[in-house]
């Protein structure tokens, strides 16, 4: 995947214009305002070994970072992270990839032992989730079972996608409560919960593919804003429920579909053919400019001083990619120093340097003479100034 480029200056300067009674009345002006959301950079295609000619949708990255699953056509496919990008990618076993009609929406359970997704054709007339076990003896997907009452009805139901909680599932159906719209049913541990409605705001006007953040907080669906295009939104949680979409297009600079976001927020990605590629639509991610100014009413409205993201992949066994982002108004000397769980410094990837932006760097799980340091976990710190952030992470052998 290529990295990811930094917000220019000048789009961060005339960001860091908008204070005083100018924000006041602007958000008087524009209650649902794109300060209200999350704000992402630029998206990025996430290259050639991902993206062909054929149509590419519905990404789903796992829990652990290391493997990017999306339909091809007609068929479900995955990919796995390494050390210099996307691996080629691997069509499912027939187990999964059934029929020469569609299986599409594939995600994966927090622990990965379920995967969860549309197939219309095997011992159904319509549309059903479906789900599979990993069998550890065939190291393989294990023969699917159709979800049946009461996800599943005479009706259609699709564009599925599993909780971060690994026990919601999120979906759309065309026929419960004789009512079209996005529904949420919860695993017991034994059975599937009544599907709840998510409410009118979300529902009812082509609204599919629901993601939603691990907080609860934001929920990425795409709709239909007119007979031929489709476009991604968010929702926000609130005491009355879910709020109005916002269209995310002026934001992103394109209409897409099929959006993922990551369970922290931190990263979307979606599908779109706007920004060209490799002949058909293509899989883009775009990551999240962290934001923390609040209005009156908490909502976030500039760019923040200093954030931390947590490394990718993590776990990781060999390399892991540590970003970051620094305001160019924070005075102060940067240092990113990996510690170790009694709190020593074992490797210092940058020393008291000055660095703005939107920034990378990559630990190679060895110590500061270069060697290999223990299995365990570790502690990442960002300090700007007088001020630090941690992240925790996980280095295995």
């Amino acid at each position: 995947m290529r990295p990811v480029r930094c917000v220019s200056l000048i789009r961060q300067e005339a960001a860091l214009k908008l204070t005083g009674a100018f924000i006041t009345l602007f958000l008087a002006l524009n209650p649902a305002s794109i300060f209200s959301q999350p704000v992402f950079d630029t998206p990025q295609n996430l290259g050639p070994k991902i993206n062909n000619a054929s149509t590419q949708a519905d990404p789903f990255l796992t829990a652990d970072g290391k493997k990017l699953f999306f339909s091809n056509g007609a068929d479900i496919y995955f990919s796995e992270i390494t050390d210099t990008g996307w691996a080629d990618v691997k069509k499912l076993g027939p187990q999964i990839n059934y029929s020469t009609y569609f299986q599409r929406d594939p995600s994966v359970s927090l622990d990965g032992q379920r995967l969860y997704y549309i197939d219309a054709e095997r011992g159904s007339n319509e549309w059903d989730v479906w789900v599979s076990t990993w069998d550890s003896n065939l190291n393989d997907w294990g023969a699917p079972q159709n979800l049946g009452p009461p996800v599943n009805t005479p009706g259609v139901e699709y564009s599925a996608q599993i909780a971060p909680d690994g026990r919601r599932l999120y979906f759309t159906s065309s026929y419960l409560n004789l009512r079209c719209g996005l529904y949420v049913s919860e695993w017991d541990g034994s059975n599937w919960s009544s599907p709840m409605y998510l409410g009118d705001n979300v529902s009812c006007a082509s609204e599919q593919n629901p993601s939603i953040t691990a907080d609860g907080r934001w929920l990425y669906i795409d709709k239909y804003v007119d007979v031929a295009t489709q476009s991604i939104f968010v929702s926000e949680w609130t005491d009355s429920g879910w709020s109005v979409p916002v269209d995310l297009q002026d934001r992103l600079g394109i209409h897409g579909v099929s959006p993922f976001i990551t369970p922290s927020g931190d990263s979307l990605f979606f599908a779109t053919s706007d920004l060209g590629g490799y002949g058909g639509p293509d899989i883009f991610v775009a990551v999240r400019i962290p934001t923390d100014v609040e209005d009156g009413g908490g909502k976030t409205l500039l760019p923040k001083t200093f954030e931390l993201y947590q490394n990718f992949p993590n776990p990781f066994n060999s390399r892991t990619k540590i970003k970051f982002f620094v305001s160019k108004n924070l005075d102060g000397h940067t240092s990113v120093t990996v510690f170790n769980l009694l709190g020593v410094p074992v490797r210092h990837l940058a020393r008291e340097e000055v660095m703005h932006g939107f920034r990378e760097l990559e630990w190679d799980g060895k110590d500061d003479i270069g060697t290999e340091v223990s299995a365990g976990i570790y502690f990442i710190q960002l300090k700007v100034g007088n001020q630090t952030a941690v992240k925790k992470t996980v280095f295995l052998k």
